[in-house]
Parts: structure tokens; C-alpha cells; sequence
């Protein structure tokens, strides 16, 4: 909405034809997602029985380096087969998954115009596992999460490890990558800074114009370690408060 209303990178707008009203270099940038790779697979014993949740309900987040201000991966049972399309024909159905997951990515995206006409498609780059930080984490990740899989307390489930198997590093990497998914929380391409690349003050002003604000995930200077729904609400929340005073 702020692109087609002529608020963004001048040279991007310039090129199809919007008018400029503030030149931001910073909106559509900065883009940043939770990365899920789907999935490690168990086969079980037996038949797989019906989840009697919502199949997803155990998780932990976890720090690939203890010297890490806050975790970095993060770790999720689906109680069902999880996989790529990819991968997906590898799977029997009786299998369970251990999902490793990246919550602190170091790699960046961007979303941009490719037309000036509002129903026109998006060019989104999520650019996942564009840092070699990013790939680092999620084998340890991937690590962590066999080391689960592999112990006793799964020992009346675990039938055998059907993916990833037995890999040299290549063979991993490739896993990694074929495996890679999203946890649907994209954020941060009109973040909140004092920075040239942010779009939105502290009180969620957008910089150059007057009486408008952002008021959801894309405010985040990056983006935050848990789901994103509660802070999303709380950034709404936050909104309203500043606005009413």
C-alpha cells in the first residue's frame, strides 16, 4: 500500500511510474521470516494414531551458541507426516515428525512492485537460508532434533528414522534445503528505527508524512523470537493507546 501510494525507494517507483511522495528506501526491505524445515520423520509401530490436539502442540527454543543473547532455533513435534513436496513421496503415511526451526535468521528479504496496478502480483524474495549463519543453526538444529528422536523416551514410538538418514555433509545440506519451509510469520519491512532504511518512528509515524501511521508486524526492527500473533496484537494495542493520548 505505501509503494503504490508513492512512499518507498524513489528509483523502484520511478521505474513503473508512480509518483514519489517521500522517498524510504526502507519499505519493502528488511523482510525476515521464521524458517521451518519439514520435516525429520519416524515411522512408528504400528499404525499411527489420530492426534487429539491440534497435532502440534509441543515445542522448545533453544540457543545454537550459549553465548547467544536469546534462542535462536526452535524445535516442533507434529504428530503426523510433515514434508515438502520435494520430499514428500519418501514419506509413509505412519510417521511422525521432528521439525527443527530457525527464529533469529541473519539473512534478509524484500517485497517490491512489479506494476503500478494494485491487483498486480508481488515480487516477494524471502531469500531464506541467504546467510551461511542461517544454514549453520539449522544443521545444529537438525542435530539436536535426531539426538531427540533417537533417545529412549521415544524408544515405544520409533519404529526407524525414515529422513533425513544416514548423509555425508553434502548430503545434509542438500536435506536442509529441500526440507525448507516457513512458520508463516513474516515481518519487518516497514520497520521502526531512527536509521536511513526505517520507515515508521517510535509512535509508529511513518517518516515524511503527515497523520499516517503503520500499526503491525511489518514495524518490527527484526523479527521476534515466538509467534507473531500476540506481539501483533500488542503492537494494535500499543497503536490505539498512542494515538487516543
Amino acid at each position: 500500500m505505501l509503494l503504490l501510494s508513492g512512499i518507498g525507494p524513489a528509483e523502484d517507483l520511478q521505474r513503473l511510474g508512480i509518483p514519489v511522495v517521500v522517498n524510504l528506501p526502507g519499505v519493502g526491505r528488511n523482510l525476515q521470516d521464521h524458517v521451518l524445515l519439514a520435516g525429520i520423520q519416524y515411522e512408528v509401530q504400528g499404525d499411527l494414531p489420530a492426534p487429539k490436539n491440534n497435532g502440534g502442540e509441543s515445542t522448545m527454543w533453544w540457543k545454537s551458541d550459549p553465548k547467544l543473547l536469546c534462542p535462536d532455533i526452535q524445535s516442533v513435534i507434529a504428530e503426523f507426516p510433515f514434508a515438502t513436496l520435494e520430499l514428500a513421496d519418501q514419506v509413509p503415511p505412519n510417521c511422525y515428525t521432528l521439525a527443527p526451526g530457525l527464529v533469529r535468521p541473519a539473512s534478509r528479504g524484500q517485497v517490491k512492485l512489479t506494476s503500478s496496478e494494485p491487483t498486480a502480483d508481488l515480487e516477494i524474495d524471502m531469500n531464506y537460508l541467504g546467510r551461511d549463519a542461517d544454514v549453520q543453526a539449522l544443521l545444529l538444529a537438525i542435530d539436536m532434533c535426531r539426538d531427540m528422536g533417537a533417545s529412549a523416551a521415544f524408544k515405544e514410538w520409533r519404529k526407524r528414522e525414515v529422513m533425513p538418514g544416514k548423509r555425508d555433509k553434502a548430503g545434509m545440506l542438500e536435506f536442509l534445503r529441500m526440507s525448507t519451509s516457513s512458520f508463516f510469520h513474516p515481518t519487518s519491512t516497514c520497520k521502526m528505527g531512527s536509521d536511513d532504511m526505517a520507515v515508521v518512528d517510535p509512535q509508529l509515524r511513518v517518516y515524511g508524512v503527515s497523520g499516517l501511521r503503520v500499526a503491525d508486524a511489518s514495524i518490527m526492527p527484526t523479527v521476534t523470537t515466538g509467534n507473531t500473533n500476540a506481539p501483533a496484537v500488542l503492537i494494535g494495542e500499543k497503536a490505539a493507546e498512542i494515538m487516543l493520548s
